[in-house]
């Protein structure tokens, strides 16, 4: 029910922009890689990475394509993400100035919808003080903006970062030493087998580490209150569409790619010298742990595990910044499950069911950060102590409306410690062939109870599909059955109830198309049509 009024919300909003285009004319690719050029950051990494034809091209290893700049600005949603939410785009009076040519064929709903965002959440763009709470509360996901950073520099006059630039990923901090020694000829081949560490204490993030992945990517797309990366409740109430679940491995293919995976870095690297000392240097001592042979560990499914914990950890870290004594975030209905208000009233219902044993009216967490991890957990036969770990979490939540304060953050932070004890053990196990079969089950084996939430749904969805394509990749696909009832997941008379696929290009709408698509998918959810697919498949397993 809420779900469908919000739908309507979204759609009258959007109704507002329906004569424009959702297709990027060719003008406006020329506007945003003259927009990109005019950065100096991007344009250093464009001397190499922008063009395959320079004087690079004759390296004798295969590190890189020299293109992946171009596939960034060209493809990846990421390198929009300003300019598809500048207000100032869609108000008439600025555009007449800036010049109505160029800006109109930017404006989407997108940025008739920020418009109206900031309009309801009272910030005056216009002005200097208005629209640093546009950035100081927005452009801190949708361009990189953090506090230590010049404001002029992300100011409302400012054309030359129109989302997120290749050092807001590639880059930790301000130190940039990095970037000339690991394109210098004479530095390249030395700095390459250079340990991470020493690697970041000139400035450069570690993005082969599953882990540091993750973290990059969960800061925006889960929440991070220190660093102002967190949706309010009161946010989307103005009109901001709800904000995913996140699989990393499933996000990462769907971005577009403008890199190779550890598994084709490796055979595209069969002729260097160094490449086993490269990846022993880079990967650490997982993969010795591991005790495989490179080209047979599991990286897509480390991918899932290691990216699920890492969530469900950064879940709780922002759990822990509400909580904190000075945060102003405590009690915030955007920390809790958003279904737990906005579902459709009705009996018998599989959700009250499925919370029988918890206090009427007193909300939940999130549910979906704990989906994957939950069964990573029961393949290493742990899953009883982290369980209990959650009850006493829960028990704090539920102790008073929105929870007993220091309980929650003191469980919050036990939790935690937790996972990160069994994340380094599963750092190697989940590389491990036999590991996959393991883990596969354990996901078709997840009990309904824990499938209520249409976002839990999509994470299981999303992870199966990943080993599945995964294993057919590598040559060993599973049984022909299998693959079938994995195909139909999530289907039902050939209608998508659980969406797998992401809009993951630029030309791709996310607002209004695709989020109205999902809000109705999402009140139309059911848990048990949902469970007894997933059932076949486990029974397909067997």
């Amino acid at each position: 029910m809420y779900l469908q009024y919000f739908t309507i919300f979204v759609t009258l909003i959007s109704l507002q922009a329906r004569g424009l285009s959702q297709q990027q004319s060719p003008s406006t690719d020329a506007a945003l890689i003259s927009a990109w050029q005019d950065n100096p950051q991007v344009r250093q990494c464009g001397l190499c990475h922008f063009s395959p034809g320079n004087d690079f091209s004759s390296r004798d290893t295969d590190f890189c394509r020299l293109i992946e700049a171009k596939i960034w600005l060209t493809n990846d949603k990421h390198a929009i993400a300003r300019r598809r939410i500048e207000p100032q785009l869609a108000d008439a009076a600025s555009a007449r100035h800036r010049g109505a040519t160029e800006v109109e064929a930017w404006i989407t709903p997108s940025n008739r919808l920020s418009y109206a965002m900031v309009s309801r959440l009272g910030y005056a763009i216009d002005t200097e003080a208005g629209y640093a709470q546009f950035r100081e509360n927005c452009l801190t996901c949708h361009a990189g903006f953090q506090n230590q950073d010049d404001p002029q520099e992300f100011a409302k006059t400012a054309t030359n970062r129109p989302g997120i630039s290749c050092n807001v990923c590639h880059q930790m901090g301000d130190d940039t030493r990095w970037i000339d020694e690991h394109s210098g000829l004479n530095t390249k081949q030395e700095w390459r087998i250079r340990e991470p560490g020493l690697k970041a204490e000139k400035g450069m993030r570690n993005l082969v580490s599953v882990d540091d992945q993750a973290d990059l990517c969960l800061k925006c797309h889960v929440g991070d209150i220190q660093q102002n990366m967190f949706i309010t409740h009161q946010m989307y109430a103005a009109g901001h569409p709800p904000l995913p679940s996140f699989e990393l491995g499933a996000l990462l293919d769907a971005m577009p790619r403008h890199w190779r995976t550890n598994t084709e870095l490796y055979q595209s690297l069969k002729n260097y010298r160094e490449r086993e000392l490269y990846f022993k240097q880079t990967l650490g001592p997982t993969i010795e742990e591991a005790g495989e042979p490179m080209d047979q560990l599991d990286w897509r499914v480390q991918t899932i595990v290691i990216g699920a914990i890492t969530a469900y950890q950064q879940s709780l870290a922002l759990i822990e910044q509400a909580a904190s004594p000075n945060s102003k975030r405590w009690g915030d209905y955007a920390l809790y499950d958003c279904s737990g208000c906005h579902h459709e009233l009705k009996v018998p219902s599989s959700r009250q069911a499925a919370r029988s044993g918890s206090p009427p009216g007193r909300p939940r967490l999130v549910e979906w950060p704990k989906t994957l991890s939950a069964a990573a957990f029961e393949s290493i036969q742990v899953a009883p102590e982290i369980v209990n770990a959650e009850n006493q979490l829960h028990r704090a939540v539920a102790e008073t409306p929105f929870g007993n304060r220091q309980q929650v953050a003191l469980r919050a932070k036990e939790l935690d410690a937790l996972l990160l004890h069994y994340r380094t053990q599963l750092e190697r196990e989940s590389l491990k062939p036999a590991f996959i079969s393991r883990y596969l089950v354990a996901l078709t084996q997840t009990e309904e109870k824990n499938l209520i939430d249409y976002q839990t749904a999509r994470q299981m969805n999303w992870a199966i599909r990943g080993i599945d394509s995964e294993l057919n990749f590598r040559g060993s696909p599973l049984q022909d059955l299998v693959r079938k009832r994995i195909a139909q997941l999530g289907i039902s008379s050939g209608v998508i109830q659980v969406e797998s696929e992401i809009p993951g290009s630029q030309t791709r709408e996310i607002f209004p198309a695709f989020v109205d698509a999902e809000l109705k998918r999402q009140s139309q959810y059911d848990s048990r049509q949902f469970h007894i697919q997933l059932q076949s498949v486990r029974d397909a397993l067997r």
